[in-house]
């Protein structure tokens, strides 16, 4: 049987973006593994030569892009204009279907090429496309694109329940289903024991979605209390001179703040913390939570979805509620007092993470395409 040949796009691809791009990248490695053809638009990033080779076909589109992690609405607008022009220069070329990952701006790129080709559509939401950084949710000029984009996808797949569930409120999806995400976890160490943990840890963009300054505002309060956990801070954004000046402010001598680093660098820095702390106002499926738990590092997280789905309190994580200082503070000081704790949700933590795999998430798209297709 011959396998479908895929046009993927992808606002987001590595090096550049979080999540979504390392989850797209997974996937493409696994379908094109498998057999499907598979070619890659994506965005080029700021340096050529960071730009490794890949197994797949990867058609890199200029752009206006000075941070990996960091995009922009000019930047979303060149990519989807950038994926029509390849349309138009490709259009002898037979595709099967579109994917696009995310529905802003890759689905408005993917269900333009789709109905001009004639083609199946799927999109796989992973979180801001559809909350937009925004507790209850997106504007109506969000809501409107997104209801434009799956209005004749094939499928409208989610990293969540509770990402679907939001997403449902917005109106009328159809051909709505779940498609968890998709990490490769590198080959653990033998001895998959973390010498000595000591620090929390907070890696992701510095955004007010992620909520970085509730963080320091419970480590505020911790001080006060003669509480001086170590916590690594890591990520870059909007708001990164603003944590670094608090941290300065408020002489939080055990706190370090440090910019983004490269994918490779963290499993490093999960395996040897010793919680990793999410206090996001919402997410779509954190992957750095699943990434952390499977070197048995258990999690404090804001009781959000795109948390909440993850982490069990007081099974496999603490959770708080969202927003909520006081709390965050008090699940500090519980698992920072507690090593036994720490390492009884480390290991329920590392045993829920292995229903996360690529493999899985590789057989949820074959699924559909076998469906649809064939």
């Amino acid at each position: 049987m011959t396998r479908p040949s895929i046009l993927f796009l992808s606002h987001e691809f590595p090096p550049l973006g979080g999540g979504a791009g390392i989850n797209g990248l997974n996937v493409c490695e696994e379908l094109h593994r498998r057999g499907f053809s598979v070619h890659v638009v994506t965005q080029a990033p700021p340096n050529a030569g960071l730009t490794p080779p890949r197994p797949f076909q990867v058609s890199a589109i200029p752009s206006l892009r000075k941070r990996l992690h960091q995009t922009s609405f000019m930047s979303m607008a060149l990519f989807v204009c950038g994926a029509m022009v390849f349309h138009f220069q490709h259009r002898r070329r037979a595709f099967h279907c579109v994917f696009s990952n995310m529905a802003i701006p890759s689905g408005i790129a993917g269900a333009a090429i789709a109905a001009l080709r004639h083609i199946p559509h799927i999109v796989w939401h992973h979180g801001s496309d559809v909350h937009a950084g925004k507790p209850l949710g997106a504007g109506f000029f969000q809501k409107f694109l997104l209801k434009a984009v799956w209005k004749n996808s094939m499928a409208n797949c989610f990293v969540s329940q509770g990402l679907l569930r939001l997403a449902q409120t917005y109106g009328t999806l159809g051909n709505e289903t779940i498609v968890p995400i998709a990490p490769v976890f590198p080959a653990t160490p033998a001895n998959n024991e973390p010498a000595n943990p000591d620090y929390f840890i907070y890696i992701g963009r510095m955004e007010k979605v992620k909520n970085p300054l509730l963080l320091i505002e419970a480590l505020k309060e911790l001080k006060n209390r003669q509480v001086t956990p170590k916590v690594r801070f890591i990520g870059d954004g909007k708001l990164f001179h603003v944590v670094r000046k608090e941290i300065l402010l408020h002489d939080l001598k055990t706190v370090s703040l440090q910019k983004n680093i490269s994918h490779d660098r963290v499993p490093a820095l999960l395996r040897s913390a010793y919680a990793l702390i999410c206090p996001s106002l919402i997410e779509g499926c954190n992957m750095t939570i699943i990434e952390a738990a499977h070197y048995q590092t258990p999690t404090i997280g804001a009781d959000v979805p795109g948390i909440n789905c993850i982490v069990t309190h007081h099974t496999t994580g603490l959770l708080f509620r969202g927003n909520c200082v006081g709390e965050l503070a008090l699940s500090i000081k519980e698992l920072y007092e507690n090593p036994s704790l720490r390492d009884i949700l480390g290991k329920n933590a590392a045993g829920a993470a292995a229903g996360f795999s690529i493999a899985r998430t590789a057989d949820g798209f074959e699924e559909i395409l076998s469906s649809k297709l064939f």
